[in-house]
């Protein structure tokens, strides 16, 4: 996902007057000032504007001009602005069951290029006119939404989340839902057009006479050829990973095999391949047809899609979803078929396949602040400028309630991120080069390999679980349901839109991989005693090595996507710093967890293996997974996570 850029939009909120700051009268004051003209027995109309604090002007305890709106500063603009104008006896006592007796709309406020400026001009906040404010009124909760996506592709690239916002009527029935990618239903059809043509595969055999020899089914003890052929069956059932691309890599192994022996004069084995060759082509094939691309005299040969349909070419990836997602299965049975896995995961069983209907986007950037309003009959001229300036502002003059003389009314604390980022970098590290897999596990008579990093990995993605399925009005979960994994595949581009995010053995130690920025929820586990939770995640990376290589769950081929997988952990020797002051409306305040809104948590992944990629995606709830990072976890704007992957 794009990074939240460069622009903190800790943006303070005040509601002027027509006039400008001329002087500020004490609250006893207020109380006696002539009765503003626009009242009519209920409300004041007031002008009002949004202040936007210039990058950085907010202490570190934010998240960081770095980590938000992306790097320059571009301020990308707030869409679908509401203030909820409340009477409370405190803005403790705002609770899910309090009602909103009314909404305010705002406009938008445009993107803009010229620092943060709004409109072009040098003034740093946007007016509005003439909006009703109930009397009595004496807090306020705002929400406000950045650039969201609007398809695929921009989700990805901007974040996505549901927002129940106007409308609502009570602060209970405020909430900001993950959007799920892919539903299984809307890609069934190509699964069960894949899985038959794997088993048309299996199926292949050939009659002589009265004989028919099925490849599924040849016996035991075989000699020559045919134990080739028995060979190859043996290895291409134990195909896991259920891509387009991974389905390709599988049967143009099986292919090299049995090309050979369908190509010579003399085999009692010929006809059987050739009947195996002609399943793997599937000319006749209305969506899933291969052809020959190239024959060398290795004999090697390549083979590729004959379709344009990237529907069934990419599957899934052009459903949003990753490439390791779909997972295969085979049963042995009295009818040898490959299948799909269901999409429910079952924690506590070996495999712990992940739920691919629970594959979310991520967050696009929400504002969010619960604040009392401070009020005057003053006109006002100059307002601060800067989030910290905001805060540092003496408003014990200002009465802390909507009266009929009421002209000025102020937003009493900076306009907080409703959601959190975090800051991936990755590199590999080795001394010779090199990076040992996982074949010995698969063949007992085969030593691990050694592949080389070369110019490394590409990272095209990041999978992070533990992600709560709604959060509430002040942006934290009121259940324990944190099973979304958000999916992240946002990753910078330079010439060409080449990926730019390369693990790598760099030869300066402190170097890295360029960041990469994902807008997540808040995941604190609500509850007085409530243990906060690990969060596991998974780098999505490209095979790249031109080296075929083996994992926890299978053979990775060159070109093909594996995961490695890592924790991040909330010890005990870790701290952070939140806002000390007693008027900063900050939910969650104290409660050290992994994902803190407003916060940036920081994670750079450091791998030394490749014995624990797998070639699927593993549930990342599960206590089994093979992890092969290591985290040290420390918190600067946020959590920091360095990870070593063994």
């Amino acid at each position: 996902m794009k990074r939240i850029n460069n622009y903190v939009l800790n943006g303070a909120i005040a509601l002027l007057s027509t006039a400008g700051f001329v002087a500020c009268s004490s609250s006893d004051d207020v109380t006696d000032a002539p009765v503003n003209p626009s009242y009519d027995g209920k409300s004041v109309k007031t002008q009002f504007a949004i202040n936007i604090a210039t990058p950085g002007s907010k202490n570190q305890t934010r998240m960081t001009s770095d980590n938000t709106q992306m790097s320059g500063s571009k301020f990308l603009g707030m869409q679908n602005i509401y203030l909820f104008p409340l009477t409370l006896e405190s803005s403790d006592g705002l609770t899910s069951s309090t009602n909103v007796s009314s909404i305010i709309p705002l406009g938008s406020i445009g993107a803009n290029n010229n620092n943060m400026h709004i409109d072009g001009s040098d003034k740093d906040y946007k007016v509005y006119n003439d909006v009703n404010v109930a009397v009595g009124t004496n807090n306020f909760l705002f929400y406000g939404e950045g650039p969201s996506g609007t398809d695929m592709n921009s989700n990805f690239e901007k974040g996505k989340l549901t927002a129940n916002v106007n409308g609502k009527s009570s602060v209970g029935n405020i909430n900001f839902k993950p959007v799920q990618i892919a539903a299984q239903s809307t890609y069934s059809s190509i699964q069960n057009e894949f899985v038959s043509y794997l088993n048309d595969i299996v199926g292949a055999s050939h009659t002589d006479g009265t004989n028919t020899t099925n490849w599924n089914n040849m016996g035991d003890n075989l000699t020559g050829d045919k134990a080739v052929l028995k060979g190859a069956y043996d290895k291409f059932i134990k195909l896991k990973a259920g891509s387009a691309v991974a389905i390709l890599a599988s049967v143009q192994s099986l292919y090299n095999i049995v090309k050979p022996i369908s190509d010579k004069t003399s085999s009692d084995a010929k006809d059987l391949a050739n009947a195996i060759c002609t399943k793997i082509l599937n000319t006749d094939g209305p969506n899933i047809k291969l052809k020959v691309s190239s024959e060398t005299s290795d004999p090697t040969y390549i083979l590729s899609y004959d379709s344009s349909d990237k529907n069934y070419t990419e599957f899934p990836e052009t459903q949003g979803l990753p490439q390791g997602a779909m997972i295969l299965e085979y049963s042995s049975t009295s009818t040898p078929a490959f299948s799909y896995k269901a999409t429910s995961a079952n924690i506590g069983t070996t495999d712990n396949n992940i739920n691919v209907d629970n594959i979310v986007y991520p967050a696009c950037i929400e504002y969010f602040v619960n604040t009392p309003l401070k009020a005057t009959n003053s006109d006002v001229i100059t307002w601060p400028t800067t989030a910290n300036s905001w805060d540092s502002d003496n408003w014990n003059s200002w009465g802390n309630v909507v009266l009929p003389s009421t002209r000025t009314i102020a937003l009493q604390n900076t306009i907080n991120y409703g959601v959190s980022s975090l800051k991936t970098t990755i590199k590999a590290v080795t001394e010779t080069g090199l990076l040992e897999d996982n074949q010995k596990h698969f063949y007992n008579d085969l030593e691990n390999q050694q592949v080389a990093v070369g110019e490394g990995f590409t990272v095209t993605g990041i999978l992070i679980g533990g992600q709560p399925a709604q959060v509430e009005w002040n942006f934290l979960s009121s259940s324990d349901n944190f099973n979304n994994t958000v999916f992240d595949r946002s990753m910078p581009k330079g010439e060409n839109g080449v990926i730019t995010v390369i693990a790598k053995n760099y030869s300066d130690n402190n170097e890295t991989s360029k960041p990469f920025y994902t807008l997540l929820l808040d995941n604190m586990l609500s509850g007085e005693n409530a243990t906060q939770k690990d969060v596991n995640f998974a780098i999505e990376l490209k095979n790249t090595s031109n080296t075929d290589f083996y994992g926890v769950d299978g053979v990775v081929a060159a070109g093909q996507k594996f995961y490695l997988v890592g924790k991040m952990s909330v010890g005990d020797s870790q701290t952070i710093t939140f806002p000390t002051d007693n008027d900063y409306r900050f939910p969650g305040k104290d409660t050290k967890r992994i994902f803190v809104q407003d916060y940036t948590t920081n994670l750079n992944v450091t791998f030394k293996s490749l014995k624990n990629a797998y070639v699927t995606i593993p549930d990342l709830r599960a206590s089994n997974l093979q992890l092969g990072l290591s985290v040290d976890l420390t918190w600067q704007t946020g959590l920091t996570f360095d990870v070593s992957i063994d």
